[in-house]
């Protein structure tokens, strides 16, 4: 089940119309929309039961609240798909609901509605006490959070399914748990971190701190174990205003955002008053590091990358700060010219001469704000020319393709798409050494040699990498044959990593071609494949004779009893 709180669409509206409005809406929803229909309707804390009298109660009552200006709250509650509840079911969460939220002596009228797929309630409840005639908060105004209550409690005792991600539940002594599990996960980045790794070759700071720092401080039992572990990788936890970030380099984190058990409010109720760091625990002055920040950094040599893009972003930089602080000093200087300009042209007596003197300003101003546009306009265009020369660093794809090997680009830009042949039992050696493949040509760039097609020179099929042999189209079969005679031409057995359609395209050509597997489960299913293949082959060559000596009996006879032939 799930609860809605309804909120007023109108707020001009007055207490006595959406009263009315509402209870209307909850007993014959038909009047205004012929395909809602309410199955079932009730009504509590009233002296009357025509429904008129009801709506004249209620606005009477919450009347008398004058300084609230809207009295009634309208909740909705909805089962899952397929749950029908009787009309027992129905009186007893609307109990539920009045004691969660304590308006068990309140008015109240629902409806439940069928003209959805979704079983729903409508509840409309005044919240001015009949007794006090003051209007009540319920739960100090999160009445949403006794609602979530209320619908574990119905939920446990009617037997309905429980949401996944309930707020609370009903634990195995029959009181409410509240499920914190959704709150335990880690906040989400704003932007995607595994773009910004794949376009930096850096993990993202809320990445470090999520999975460096988090662990550490939901361990230590003191403030002192926080400082001293987080300083030995190079981080700290700081109070920052009334929370705290976690200093990852100059970069800082927000506490909350890398898990909600670690904010500064959560770390004192666990650990107590916050307690500033020994200088023993300090950062060291260098401020480095000991946790990687590099990704993948065993695949591609990023440390050139990184140099190159440190010193462009620098440049870039100083080039457009000075480039807005030029901006900057030229609006200033135009605006106190323009300042100048009507002191000087509006100095003197104006006195009786008022109309002259507005249609002077008036010139003036459209004067000054045309220059301040024209100006604008050109800073803008030459803001624009500046993004142009100096556009952003090239990410790591596009500088390995200008730079180094267009492979490499491709591995850094897709690391999972390339399949492995791995080598076990060398043959020929594992130096690098090229090969003549028909129907390929080789490319050595360093210590690999790549394998492109003839029809596709611009195109890696496969990469020979020295220890293992890395397949670029997994699609080609002719591409994975070529592949697997290199790498069986190398190494006695062949590792196969890879996915599933990969691997199943292996086992087809090592039981035609008779390649050995290294894979336990890939080796077993090619020789029962190859068994299989053999069954089927003899099966099939007894019965080609069996139909050759049934469509040849004369020969038959004459092969096997010459004697009865010439007898005849």
């Amino acid at each position: 089940m799930i609860i809605k709180k309804v909120k007023n669409p109108k707020k001009s509206t007055s207490k006595s119309e959406r009263i009315r409005r509402l209870i209307l809406y909850v007993a014959s929803p038909e009047k205004t929309d012929t395909s809602e229909k309410c199955t079932y309707f009730g009504a509590r804390g009233f002296l009357t039961d025509l429904l008129d009298s009801q709506i004249a109660e209620m606005i009477a009552l919450a009347t008398e609240a004058a300084r609230s200006a809207d009295t009634v709250n309208h909740y909705v509650l909805s089962w899952k798909r397929g749950e029908s509840p009787t009309t027992e079911q129905v009186d007893e969460a609307v109990t539920l609901l009045q004691k969660e939220m304590g308006l068990e002596q309140h008015q109240i009228v629902y409806g439940l509605h069928a003209d959805t797929g979704n079983r729903h309630l409508h509840v409309v409840v005044n919240r001015v006490n009949p007794e006090t005639l003051r209007c009540t908060e319920i739960n100090r105004g999160f009445d949403i959070e006794s609602g979530h209550k209320a619908i574990a409690l119905i939920e446990h005792r009617q037997g309905w399914s429980r949401e996944e991600n309930g707020l609370y539940q009903v634990g195995p002594d029959g009181k409410l748990v509240r499920c914190n599990s959704h709150r335990d996960k880690p906040a989400q980045a704003k932007t995607d971190s595994n773009k910004v790794e794949r376009r930096t070759g850096r993990r993202s700071v809320l990445d470090v701190a999520i999975e460096e720092a988090v662990p550490v401080i939901k361990e230590a039992t003191c403030w002192a174990d926080v400082h001293e572990e987080l300083a030995r990788k190079g981080m700290s936890y700081r109070r920052h205003g009334n929370g705290a970030v976690i200093m990852i380099g100059d970069s800082a984190v927000k506490a909350s955002q890398a898990d909600r058990q670690i904010s500064f409010i959560k770390l004192q109720l666990r650990l107590g008053p916050y307690e500033e760091p020994d200088q023993a625990a300090e950062i060291p002055a260098d401020g480095t590091l000991t946790i990687p920040l590099l990704v993948r950094p065993n695949d591609v040599d990023l440390n050139d990358y990184h140099l190159e893009r440190k010193n462009y972003e620098t440049t870039r930089r100083k080039a457009l700060s000075d480039v807005t602080r030029q901006h900057a000093e030229q609006r200033t200087s135009l605006k106190e010219m323009q300042r100048r300009e009507r002191e000087t042209v509006l100095k003197g007596r104006w006195r009786r001469r008022g109309v002259a003197l507005n249609a002077l300003r008036h010139a003036l101003a459209e004067e000054h704000r045309t220059a301040l546009r024209l100006l604008h306009d050109q800073q803008k265009e030459e803001r624009l020319a500046n993004r142009e020369r100096l556009p952003p660093f090239p990410t790591i794809e596009e500088w390995l393709k200008a730079n180094r090997d267009p492979f490499l680009a491709g591995l850094w830009a897709h690391p999972n798409y390339f399949m492995r042949l791995e080598g076990h039992g060398t043959r020929s050696g594992s130096e690098k050494r090229v090969y003549s493949i028909p129907g390929f040509r080789s490319v050595v760039r360093g210590a690999y040699v790549h394998y492109c097609k003839l029809t596709e020179p611009e195109h890696i099929a496969f990469s020979d990498r020295g220890d293992r042999i890395d397949v670029c189209d997994t699609t080609n079969r002719e591409i994975i044959l070529a592949s697997l005679r290199l790498a069986a031409n190398r190494w006695d057995e062949v590792k196969i990593t890879g996915t599933d359609e990969f691997k199943a395209r292996v086992v087809d050509l090592a039981v035609e071609h008779g390649f050995r597997l290294k894979n336990e489960d890939l080796r077993q299913t090619v020789e029962k494949r190859r068994k299989e293949a053999e069954e089927l082959k003899i099966v099939e060559q007894k019965q080609g004779e069996e139909k050759e000596r049934q469509s040849s009996p004369i020969k038959h006879s004459l092969s096997h009893k010459p004697s009865e032939w010439f007898e005849r």
